[in-house]
């Protein structure tokens, strides 16, 4: 595993993609009550409007290039980015020449029953492909990417890809 540290973010702001990503698990489970849910809206209404205030521009840079550190590439990235709220806190890191993923799914990922959607499944793999491809200098897009489903895929269980 790399010792290189993350670009630059404040704390601060890693902790707020972080309760972000707690607010969209949550957000799926959401009991039919309309006066709470009137509620919470207006809440989210107030800091939709508080986050314009700051938001329109990038903390950091779009990195399409290695430097050292698998985690930091496509920091914004839907599948993998640290700095995407929607995207698993996922762990990106290389071991022995290969790049390794490793995450445990949450509720906000789930397809059938107690399972990942596999089309969430897909798109890790794809992006650590991604990522091992501009590791080794060859970045370009995913001509095909053909997935094999055994058997589901758990939640809430420690998952490795490789």
């Amino acid at each position: 595993m790399s010792n290189i540290k993350k670009p630059v973010v404040l704390p601060e702001l890693e902790a707020l993609i972080n309760t972000l990503r707690e607010t969209i698990e949550l957000s799926v489970t959401l009991a039919n009550a309309p006066d709470k849910l009137n509620l919470v809206k207006a809440d989210l209404e107030k800091l939709n409007q508080s986050l314009c205030e700051i938001s329109g521009n990038s903390a950091l840079e779009r990195h399409y290039q290695y430097h050292g550190n698998a985690n930091h590439v496509l920091p914004y990235s839907p599948a993998t980015g640290y700095m995407n709220p929607i995207a698993p806190n996922i762990e990106i890191f290389e071991h022995h020449g290969k790049v390794i993923g490793q995450v445990t799914f949450n509720k906000t990922y789930e397809g059938p029953p107690q399972s990942v959607h596999g089309s969430i499944v897909a798109s890790v793999y794809d992006q650590v492909l991604a990522i091992t491809n501009i590791a080794n200098g060859t970045a370009g897009p995913t001509a095909n990417l053909s997935v094999n489903y055994r058997k589901p895929t758990p939640l809430y269980r420690p998952l490795r890809f490789e």
